[in-house]
């Protein structure tokens, strides 16, 4: 990500145990701006609740019309 005020990225690792699936997130940013650095721990949750609020959305959208969601374990 790279806006005026942030840089930098995050990524999420699924991890599944048989019932639940569970997101582990790690972030790399930089606050562009000295003002900023108190503000960016709540930025990024902020985003990824809304990450994770879309992914469900987008799961439940496809068990309603069945539509085949691909392993990627194999």
């Amino acid at each position: 990500m790279d806006n005026e005020n942030i840089s930098g990225h995050w990524i999420g690792i699924f991890t599944f145990d048989g019932e639940n699936t569970t997101v582990d997130f790690t972030e790399d940013v930089r606050p562009k701006k000295f003002w900023m650095k108190p503000f960016i721990k709540k930025y990024l949750n902020k985003q990824q609740s809304t990450y994770i609020k879309y992914l469900k959305k987008a799961l439940e959208r496809r068990v309603e019309t069945r539509e085949v969601i691909p392993n990627f374990e194999e």
